[in-house]
């Protein structure tokens, strides 16, 4: 495995430039750690610090595929090693966690990287050199998983929660029309595609919005699949 483990912390201002946290989608810059910390609310709704994951390593390179390498990946490396990299998502956390959390967290979304591929192809084989960097992200109440966003379950019924996650699409809207660009919300613009999937949470299980099978009830979320 591994010969190297690091967890660092980024938390840039130049980040920070493009974090929206105020009404008609108005950039607000972030200029002190003691700023980054303080609990905030959006449009008067608890917001969460978010962290994504990124994991740097060298790792063999498997011949059979049909994609080869970047330039990057092989430059300075052995024949059958590449670099390589890998992010997770942004997640929430319920209050600003501290070192050892972020740690903890990046060092279980890697283990489970290796012991559970997703498929044959996201194999890992003979993972060294590895780097996990956790970055600070910003403020929200809803974060971005795969087609799905979630928050943490604060007692709302679910007119409730809709209606949050429906300010949460159009201040992502606003925010990508004020940056000329297209917003990150794969799909969820379309209120027509909100789901849920109970009761059990599987890829066969369809209910209407917002989720709250029992994995969303084991990690006190509710979740809005699109």
């Amino acid at each position: 495995m591994a010969r190297t483990t690091k967890v660092m912390l980024e938390a840039e201002v130049t980040r920070l430039r493009e974090l929206y946290i105020v009404e008609a989608a108005k950039v607000k810059e972030l200029s002190s750690v003691d700023d980054w910390q303080n609990e905030r609310t959006i449009d008067g709704e608890r917001a969460y610090p978010l962290f994504s994951m990124t994991a740097f390593f060298e790792k063999d390179w498997d011949s059979e595929r049909k994609h080869k390498p970047s330039s990057w990946q092989i430059d300075g490396m052995p024949e059958g090693r590449i670099k390589d990299r890998s992010t997770w998502s942004a997640r929430g956390f319920r209050e600003w966690p501290t070192e050892g959390e972020l740690t903890k967290w990046s060092r279980e979304l890697w283990d489970g990287a290796i012991e559970r591929p997703r498929s044959e192809i996201s194999r890992i084989l003979n993972p060294t050199n590895l780097s996990l960097v956790v970055t600070f992200q910003g403020w929200a109440v809803w974060w971005l998983t795969w087609f799905q966003h979630e928050t943490f379950d604060v007692g709302l019924d679910d007119e409730g929660v809709l209606a949050s996650f429906q300010r949460h699409c159009d201040r992502e809207i606003r925010k990508a029309q004020y940056a000329g660009r297209e917003p990150s919300l794969m799909g969820a613009e379309d209120r027509w595609r909100w789901s849920g999937s109970e009761p059990n949470g599987g890829n066969d299980d369809r209910s209407p919005p917002p989720c709250r099978c029992k994995f969303c009830k084991e990690a006190g979320i509710v979740r809005i699949g699109h």
